[in-house]
């Protein structure tokens, strides 16, 4: 009654201003679904047209230069409505700058003219439009006038949920090869801090093409990591069946409720219904809350165990207790994936804790026990290992696992709890990479080898840069490496990174509380991409007055990172990145064991960083035969290769080789035959690199 008389005031009888206040405040608390509303939902959806309603959508536009055309919004010739509503319009429209068919989405103009719905469609666009990755549409503007609209990526195709809706449960193979894109574009959002909040099978659009491409669509809900909003509780959002727990309680939350939503997607693809279905949102809400979805095999028994297990840590109720990253969860599935594609057993990585049944105990948990049954297993292992411990202390290799690490905190943790680390795809390194000398060496012969070559070559076997690096000789060794050629003594550190390129991009740089008050310039430089160390290369050369190693062509940059690069290698006796069997050669320093000094894990320690919650100084491990320290641990190193595939496999062609292991992993990926890869563009706190030089 309040309501009706403020508007009869106000309107004083005009009829038609009354019917657009009404239509503005029904349409204002749906604001939000706007821009998270799919464009492919859109384009199914699309209304009958009738004449009124079509001028009106188009009121705003300038008038068409191309007969077929409705319209133009600013360079944009907009060629047909594919949806509309109370709060906006999405166009099919053409780019005629650049040729190419583009969804745009623009604000109702009822809308449009008040302040705080233009600030929030415009904040939300513009947080979506700071993911630029191959598996997220792409938005490539967001203009104001005449109306607030966002142009995107036009993507031909069906979202995940039609597809579930046509088809039922995925194959195995198609899960992991969706799930896995799923998971690197979320990583893309994560590493700039964004969260979206509303991860679900309709936000995830199929593109039409001979192999399954997705494209994860719509951060209208997108807030940034440290966004004030996120810590202000009791405000639920998301969408209820695929929400994780801390967002159903109103509670903040970080990256890691974009996993557990992830978890649920997957869960969909493997059973074909929700994880957490009721007949209300309050209903479902508190399922989410408390209850543990229905074991997948319940559903589908043919599907693999180790599958479910992955499911079911990303579905934990406790953020600490899921993966930690995107990019960990990402890298585990193409594992599972490059597995199961050559025929090999694909092992289940997080077994379900045996548990001792008595004579009266069940041997599964009940549903009461829910989401507290995991938790109160945890806490009875964390009371009685330490005494099985001091029990068994003659036991070899048991003591180490039980070592006790500080946790990140969770603003600076994109990779988060080292436990586990990241689960990167292997390759075996070809035979004759491993086996280049006929006989291993010992220390003391791989040091006279080196001094050998160092006289022979009329230089020293340590020299230091005109900007402080230390390079150490590393003497030729069989076919793969047959020339002499200088190595950093260390992994190139923070203090030098910001020495040659005057910034210093690392996650545990000097704003990092994990690291307050330590002098960070002496840590190893990371979160630096394959190509922004291609470019450090080169301006190390000319700073050193060298010519460049590398022809480097920018194509898109932010700020001072490369998002694009075409990247040609013209060779020579300047820096450059090394390839992979010149990184092998140097860390065996002519040995053969599974590490430089022989195949035992436990002395690993005394050689690298590992179960780590943060890097180390560069050089207070002890290096190995040749001088070189850090070679396994501490961050994985950027080698010059291109991934060893097969080239007509472009997804996996196009990506680096990095290797060495780091701070958060295990002593496997410390081996010389473990290889790893990813995208040249690719940035996270645990990659790095060491520079190489011609003699």
């Amino acid at each position: 009654m309040v309501q009706r008389a403020a508007l009869e005031a106000a309107c004083a009888g005009d009829a038609e201003l009354r019917r657009q206040v009404e239509q503005m405040l029904d349409a204002h608390p749906k604001l939000g679904d706007f821009l998270k509303g799919p464009v492919a939902e859109h384009l199914l959806a699309a209304p009958e047209k009738s004449g009124d309603d079509e001028d009106g959508d188009l009121d705003f536009l300038e008038p068409a230069t191309r007969p077929e055309s409705l319209g133009r919004l600013g360079h944009f010739e907009v060629l047909e409505v594919l949806g509309k509503g109370g709060f906006g319009i999405v166009y099919r429209a053409l780019d005629d700058s650049l040729q190419r068919l583009v969804a745009i989405k623009v604000l109702a103009p009822q809308l449009a003219t008040t302040s705080p719905a233009r600030k929030r469609f415009l904040r939300e666009a513009r947080a979506a439009a700071q993911v630029r990755h191959e598996n997220v549409v792409q938005v490539y503007a967001v203009e104001e006038k005449p109306l607030p609209y966002l142009a995107m990526e036009f993507v031909p195709g069906e979202t995940l949920q039609q597809r579930l809706d046509r088809v039922g449960p995925l194959e195995v193979p198609e899960i992991l090869r969706i799930g896995r894109q799923f998971a690197r574009g979320l990583a893309a959002a994560h590493a700039m801090d964004l969260i979206h909040r509303d991860i679900k099978p309709a936000n995830v659009l199929i593109e039409t093409s001979p192999q399954v491409h997705i494209k994860i669509t719509d951060f209208g809900l997108a807030r940034a990591a440290n966004d004030a909003s996120l810590s202000c509780s009791g405000a639920v959002v998301g969408t209820p069946m695929y929400m994780s727990p801390e967002q159903a309680r109103g509670e903040s939350f970080d990256h890691r409720a974009d996993l557990f939503s992830l978890g649920s997607v997957l869960y969909v693809m493997a059973t074909g219904r929700p994880p957490f279905r009721a007949s209300n949102t309050p209903a479902v809400l508190r399922r989410v809350v408390e209850d543990q979805p229905r074991p997948i095999r319940e559903v589908i028994p043919e599907v693999p165990e180790w599958l479910c297990s992955i499911v079911a840590k990303l579905q934990e109720k406790d953020p600490a207790a899921r993966f930690q990253t995107a990019l960990e969860v990402a890298d585990l599935l193409a594992d599972c994936e490059a597995k199961l594609k050559a025929q090999q057993e694909v092992p289940n990585i997080l077994p379900a804790p045996a548990v001792q049944a008595g004579p009266n105990e069940l041997t599964a948990p009940t549903r009461e026990q829910g989401m507290f049954g995991r938790r109160k297993r945890m806490v009875a292992a964390a009371i009685l290992l330490p005494i099985l411990a001091l029990v068994m202390t003659e036991i070899a290799g048991v003591t180490h696992l039980f070592q006790v690490r500080q946790l990140m905190p969770d603003s600076i943790q994109p990779l988060g709890e080292p436990k586990p680390p990241l689960q990167i795809a292997q390759y075996q390194t070809p035979p004759n990479v491993l086996t280049v000398q006929a006989q291993a060496l010992d220390v003391t012969q791989a040091q006279g080898l080196q001094a050998a070559f160092a006289r022979r070559l009329g230089v020293p076997v340590e020299s230091t840069n005109k900007t402080g690096m230390k390079l150490i000789l590393i003497p030729p060794q069989g076919e793969e490496s047959p020339t002499a050629y200088y190595l950093g003594k260390y992994e190139v550190t923070q203090g030098e990174w910001e020495q040659v390129m005057a910034d210093n991009p690392s996650n545990f740089g000097p704003e990092n509380p994990l690291v307050a008050g330590m002098g960070t310039s002496e840590l190893p430089v990371e979160q630096v991409s394959w190509s922004d160390s291609v470019e450090f290369c080169n301006k190390l050369s000319e700073r050193e007055g060298l010519s460049a190693y590398y022809e480097l062509k920018v194509t898109r940059r932010r700020g001072t990172t490369i998002e694009e690069a075409e990247v040609k290698i013209l060779g020579g006796s300047s820096y450059h990145l090394p390839t992979d069997s010149q990184w092998i050669n140097a860390s065996r320093a002519g040995t053969k064991t599974k590490y430089h000094f022989s195949t035992s894990d436990e002395a690993l320690l005394e050689y690298a960083w590992i179960h780590e919650s943060r890097t180390h100084a560069v050089g207070t491990k002890k290096p190995n035969a040749f001088g070189l320290y850090d070679m396994q641990g501490n961050v994985w190193e950027w080698c010059d290769d291109e991934s060893p595939v097969d080239p007509s496999d472009l997804e996996q062609a196009s990506r680096r080789v990095f290797r060495g292991g780091s701070w958060d992993g295990y002593p496997g990926y410390c081996e010389a035959s473990y290889i790893s890869i990813r995208m040249p563009s690719d940035r996270i706190h645990a990659i790095g690199l060491r520079v190489a030089r011609a003699q």
